[in-house]
């Protein structure tokens, strides 16, 4: 396939662009919560990526990895679906979701996954408190759990194998310390393995570009041929972002002010230069974007939030 060889063979330009915009969504992000009377908080945070960061995702995609073509579809989840694992507290199962799909000129398609639980942390290491001991437990020992949140799946059993921790699963750290006049910051959101003691292993930017050269993340296998569990649980978070996005009445980044993030709870982005190609989201799009109103929209059930970047092949 050639977006691996594609982003590797332009990963410094890359890098530099995701990095000013990564860095952008975090100081604006502190700069409207400021202003507000407000301290940020990861939903903010995980709102701007959703927003703010995926059109200049998009727009980076297309300019420097011609001539592939790009549809970016995101939507923004305010509250996130639980797995029920035995414990006091039920984990939260992500903040927010990435997921690749790649199609090559033959149709066959690599599929990648990077499920993130956000962390507000001023330091690049620190010990897992015991508060959080039970998001610790899904993310390194994925026993069995029962969705619970999460609309038509709440109740539904998932086993997770193997038992063990994979780049597929993440902690996503962020620094709502910085201010302008660091700069540039030396890690407004950072990755870090899931285990006792966290410790930063990449800046977003550079952990992005290796998710989209298959370095880190889970594979997951495409609908009609999945055997394994964590290909059905991704679908499964997938479905429900998914609906969550074609719920939504209004939709875009320009009613997007920051007030209250429950009020925007599946605001969403969607962007396309592939146009003869079918998307993951096509009846997204035309149930958005229609002049028909939405109603029923489930503010009870949760969803992460979803970056799912598509990308195909030409025959330039």
């Amino acid at each position: 396939m050639k977006l691996p060889t594609q982003v590797q063979a332009t990963q410094h330009v890359l890098h530099e662009g995701l990095s000013k915009a990564i860095n952008n969504s975090v100081l604006s992000t502190i700069n409207r919560c400021t202003l507000l009377g407000k301290v940020a908080q990861e939903p903010d945070f995980i709102a701007d990526l959703v927003v703010e960061f995926t059109p200049k995702l998009f727009e980076l995609l297309t300019q420097i990895l011609k001539p592939l073509k790009f549809s970016i579809s995101s939507v923004f989840c305010h509250q996130k679906p639980l797995a029920d694992i035995g414990e006091v507290i039920s984990p939260e199962i992500g903040d927010i979701l990435f997921v690749l799909i790649n199609t090559d000129i033959k149709g066959n398609k690599n599929l990648n996954s990077i499920l993130f639980q956000a962390k507000i942390s001023a330091n690049t290491s620190f010990k897992v408190p015991t508060s959080d001991a039970h998001q610790l437990k899904l993310y390194t020992q994925w026993p069995r759990f029962k969705y619970r949140r999460a609309g038509d799946l709440t109740g539904k059993s998932r086993d997770v194998t193997p038992k063990s921790v994979s780049t597929g699963a993440q902690y996503m750290l962020i620094d709502n310390s910085i201010s302008q006049t660091i700069y540039p910051l030396t890690f407004p959101i950072g990755c870090a393995i899931p285990n006792s003691q966290i410790t930063l292993h990449a800046d977003l930017a550079s952990e992005l570009i290796c998710f989209l050269t298959y370095r880190t993340g889970r594979a997951f296998a495409d609908l009609g041929i999945m055997t394994d569990v964590w290909s059905r649980m991704i679908w499964d978070l997938l479905f429900i972002s998914k609906s969550k996005m074609s719920r939504r009445i209004n939709s875009g980044r320009n009613t997007f002010n920051r007030q209250n993030t429950i009020d925007y709870d599946g605001l969403s982005f969607l962007d396309t230069n592939a146009l003869n190609r079918v998307s993951l989201f096509d009846d997204t799009r035309e149930s958005i974007f229609s002049n028909e109103q939405q109603i029923n929209f489930a503010f009870e059930s949760g969803a992460p939030s979803l970056v799912v970047i598509e990308c195909f092949e030409t025959e330039e």
